[in-house]
This record gives structure tokens, C-alpha cells and sequence, in this order.
């Protein structure tokens, strides 16, 4: 990674090289996520550490819609289809108390998406926003933990991907909990099959196409900053390509 050298990782799903041989024997059940009657996306966050929601300077523009339309995408043609149940402002989110944790180990995250219940039917995905970084790598913005329905959003490294007057920050941010709850439902091929072959299997659970959030170098540096730029300027919500939406919704 280059120029920014902020990585949209996720943890042995791998959006990574050195995690990418994890991910052919390490998937997510298809089954359990596309037969639930429910979806549930539970929010908790620290203090500091509070998700974008909405924009003041643009009536109705909130950015939690944008992560909806695109679960919801993910679903369009299926019958049955789920009750999906997200969040879109801060007062739907559930606040945390702060730890004394900087750096965070899949450990830390997991012991902490065990101090929170969720009483929710169904599926139930739980997004932890932190402060502080990956101890593993600083540049890390999120991951999904394989095997589980938990991702952590690093905070602090979302803050420092742009200028916000641009809304780059806001826009990574969404396309940050888009990329690891993708991986969390499967794709690239990662326990979800693909109808027509677009794995960039060299760099493991993700897409070959470039406009595809799923792309493995939409994750951080110019690629990613390109990629939201373009989301802004055309005014798109979806960011998953064509191929990726195939595969979820015929399965």
C-alpha cells in the first residue's frame, strides 16, 4: 500500500496478503444469513468515537441510508426477503463506556462485543466503533472477525482519511462497514457462491472489478479516495458491482 497507506483490512477473511490463505478455509454460512427472517445491524460506540450520521449542510442526508440501500440491494429479487432492521441516527446507536485499550487485538474486540446483549430475532450483526488502532497495523480502518457476525471500525483512522468538508471521511466510513459486512455475508466467494467468476483470488475474498466496493484496492490509499470521490460526484448509493449483487441474490 501507498500514498495515504490507509488499508481497509479485515481479519482473516483477509483483505490483506498475509491474511488472504486464511479466508479459502475460514468462510461464512450462506445459509444461516440468507434463511434468517430477520437482520438486525446493532451499533455501539465510545465516546469520541461516534459514527457519522447525518449531514447539516444537506437536508436529509443521512448516512446510515446509504449502508441500508445497500444491505437491502443485497436482498432485491429474493423471496422470501428479510426484515431488515438498521440504524440510521446516533439515537438508534447504543453508546459504550471507554476502556482503556489504544491498540485493539481481535481479542479485545471480541471481549468486548461480549459485554453487550441483544434481545433481537434473527440475525444480529454487531459494528463496534473505537478509538484508538489495530495493534497490528496502525492504518487499519476495520475488519469483520471470520466466523462471527462482529466488525470494529477504527475510529480515529476514518477521522484522518480526508478533508470532511469533502465528506471523504463519511463516505469511508460507510464504505468501510459496506466492504466487512460483505465479507461477513460471504463474498468474494467466501462461502457465498459466485454465479459467474469475478474473484481476484490473488488477493483472496474479494472482487475483480475496480467500481466494486468489494475491490481489493478500494480499501484505503488513492484507490479508496477515488472510489468515494466518484460515489460523491455521481450521487450512487450502491457500491457493490452487478456481480456481487448477482450472487447474493440468487442464492
Amino acid at each position: 500500500m501507498k500514498m495515504l497507506l490507509i488499508t481497509l483490512l479485515l481479519i482473516v477473511t483477509a483483505c490483506g496478503k498475509d491474511s488472504s490463505k486464511k479466508s479459502s478455509v475460514q468462510t461464512q454460512n450462506p445459509n444461516t444469513i440468507f434463511g434468517a427472517s430477520q437482520i438486525t445491524v446493532k451499533v455501539y460506540y465510545q465516546e469520541g468515537a461516534e459514527p457519522y450520521t447525518e449531514d447539516s449542510n444537506i437536508a436529509l442526508l443521512k448516512y446510515w441510508t446509504i449502508y441500508q440501500k445497500n444491505i437491502e440491494a443485497l436482498f432485491n429479487g429474493r423471496s422470501p426477503r428479510p426484515t431488515l432492521v438498521i440504524p440510521t441516527s446516533l439515537s438508534q446507536m447504543t453508546k459504550i463506556p471507554s476502556v482503556n485499550v489504544t491498540k485493539w487485538s481481535i481479542e479485545d474486540i471480541l471481549s468486548l462485543a461480549k459485554t453487550v446483549e441483544s434481545s433481537e430475532s434473527g440475525l444480529v450483526f454487531k459494528i463496534f466503533f473505537v478509538k484508538g488502532e489495530y495493534a497490528e497495523n496502525s492504518n487499519v480502518l476495520g475488519f469483520h472477525i471470520s466466523n462471527t457476525y462482529t466488525m470494529a471500525v477504527f475510529k480515529d483512522i476514518i477521522a484522518r482519511s480526508g478533508s470532511t468538508e469533502e465528506r471523504i471521511p463519511q463516505y469511508v466510513e460507510q464504505a468501510t462497514i459496506i466492504h466487512e459486512t460483505g465479507h461477513a455475508l460471504g463474498l468474494v466467494n467466501n462461502g457465498l457462491p459466485m454465479k459467474a467468476a469475478h474473484q481476484d483470488s490473488e488477493h483472496g475474498a474479494h472482487c475483480s472489478e475496480p467500481t466494486c466496493v468489494m475491490y481489493w484496492q478500494n480499501e484505503g490509499t488513492s484507490g479508496l479516495r477515488n472510489f468515494v470521490k466518484n460515489l460523491i460526484i455521481n450521487r450512487s448509493t450502491v457500491m457493490f458491482d452487478s456481480q456481487c449483487l448477482n450472487d447474493a441474490q440468487n442464492y
